[in-house]
């Protein structure tokens, strides 16, 4: 059937039908008088010359009034083969891509996630690790270890957390009681590092055998003044070389508030010179 167009007959155009190579049907007008076909587009504007049949299919699939089948129609039987066949060539190529992607995805974070027993292994090791290093900064600081009390069937993930804080807790309170003990350029008065030099060339770990630490201490003199010293740097050992530099201070503060410097025998050195 010969489509009309709305003054057809008075301007003696002839409208016919001229399938594309596609399958689709586009409108053309032929212009009597002319010779030139033309497309009538959904407007009924003039698109262009269909001069050449490469043109003419190009143009007659843009402007197609066939309507777009979508995968409904296609399932169902009702759509063109060729549009069936634009929408499998069109959709069926990304889906194995995204699927192939999504396994490959899927394998490598299966094969980055460490097991059960790997985790477990790693958690016993950080776990004897941490308790191993928190034990010797309580030990050089004189405190008492502990040993974490473990099921031997257990996962010690959380413990292995835990001590992991302690550890770094420990670390840090060192830190602060090394200073505090042996940092004695920071806080050891000048008359005292020169009574020091004075007794034994301010050697902390002086041992005569009667008189010991860098002040000289008498072994009768520095268990006499031990409980008077200052209670923040003990505990307090038996023998004054194995004493801490602030720990012989404490002791030697101990004596000079009883005796004055009169108990050293280089009593002179504390004048400044």
């Amino acid at each position: 059937m010969t489509p009309r167009v709305a003054g057809a007959e008075r301007s003696a155009l002839r409208v016919s039908t001229f399938p594309d190579q596609s399958g689709d049907v586009a409108r053309s007008v032929t212009l009597a008088g002319r010779g030139a076909d033309y497309i009538l587009g959904a407007d009924g504007v003039e698109v262009s010359n269909l001069a050449s049949t490469q043109r003419w299919s190009a143009l007659a699939s843009t402007y197609s009034t066939a309507p777009r089948p979508d995968r409904r129609a296609c399932a169902s039987g009702r759509g063109l083969a060729f549009n069936c066949a634009a929408v499998s060539e069109r959709e069926t190529p990304t889906t194995p891509r995204k699927v192939a992607g999504l396994a490959e995805e899927t394998s490598l974070r299966d094969a980055a996630t460490p097991s059960r027993s790997e985790t477990c292994r790693a958690a016993r090791k950080g776990l004897a690790f941490y308790v191993r290093r928190t034990n010797e900064r309580r030990a050089q600081m004189g405190q008492a270890v502990t040993e974490p009390p473990l099921p031997p069937a257990a996962c010690p993930s959380y413990l292995a957390r835990r001590w992991q804080r302690k550890a770094r807790a420990a670390r840090r309170a060192f830190e602060l009681w090394h200073r505090y003990h042996y940092a004695w350029r920071e806080w050891l008065p000048a008359k005292w590092v020169r009574i020091a030099r004075c007794e034994t060339g301010l050697r902390w770990d002086w041992n005569s055998g009667t008189y010991q630490g860098a002040f000289g201490f008498y072994r009768g003199s520095w268990d006499a003044f031990v409980p008077h010293a200052a209670r923040k740097a003990r505990p307090y050992p038996s023998e004054a070389y194995l004493a801490t530099p602030r720990q012989q201070y404490e002791v030697a503060l101990a004596i000079w508030r009883r005796y004055g410097f009169s108990g050293w025998g280089c009593r002179e050195e504390w004048r400044d010179p």
